[in-house]
């Protein structure tokens, strides 16, 4: 009968010790914050594209700019 104990006692603590090791790998890591020379290529590209736009808009003031 002990023996019995002993196994249910193992397995639960083995259960126990799973569900724990599961908890701590879900938990959310914050990542650093870091600076990413992407976000100002992409910032970059769009401001770019912004201008092509308005010099397509309007041709005559940038005619009258050089």
């Amino acid at each position: 009968m002990q023996d019995k104990e002993k196994v249910l006692a193992a397995i639960s603590a083995a259960i126990d010790m799973y569900e724990q090791e599961e908890l701590e790998a879900a938990q959310i890591v914050p990542r650093p914050i870091t600076a990413s020379n992407w976000k100002y290529w992409g910032v970059g590209e769009m401001m770019r594209m912004r201008v092509m736009w308005q010099l397509r808009l309007c041709p005559s003031v940038s005619a009258k700019r050089r």
